[in-house]
């Protein structure tokens, strides 16, 4: 999958610079790592913790919910965990994700922009970048054309 904002491929390095009309208003795009569902290691154990102390979760029981507690502290590295980078787009925390992406979080209402009832017009704002992106393109088909 390609992002059609900045044209790289899913995962890539982040998202070339934009902005977010909703509404008439103006927005910057929430950068990975700082959306409200984010969770650090430390608030995901937190969470984990008080689904086991409230009874389960769902259908899940208290026993359910306390395993899968022990098995994320046992199996997860707490370092590795706070600097992933997006599952679903690739991009590092701090960076923009890619436009359509399951882990964005709209900027008007916290909800998830692929499904939040906002009309969300982009502008894109790193036109250099565009045009070094697009330059590069066109010299790598140019090499590969040459090799065939």
């Amino acid at each position: 999958m390609v992002c059609p904002d900045c044209e790289r491929p899913y995962p890539s390095t982040a998202c070339i610079g934009k902005r977010y009309q909703i509404d008439g208003a103006s927005y910057d795009p929430i950068p990975w790592g700082e959306e409200a569902q984010f969770l650090t290691y430390e608030q995901q154990v937190t969470t984990l913790e008080t689904e086991v102390l409230s009874g389960g979760r769902g259908r899940l029981s208290k026993a359910d919910v306390r395993q899968e507690l022990e098995r994320f502290v046992a199996t997860t590295d707490p370092e590795a965990w706070n600097s992933r980078s997006c599952p679903a787009c690739g991009v590092e925390q701090g960076e923009y994700h890619h436009h359509l992406c399951d882990y964005e979080e709209c900027p008007a209402c916290g909800g998830q922009p692929l499904i939040c009832p906002c009309e969300i017009d982009i502008e894109i704002t790193d036109h250099e970048q565009v045009q070094a992106d697009a330059s590069s393109q066109g010299h790598l088909a140019k090499l590969l054309g040459q090799l065939r």
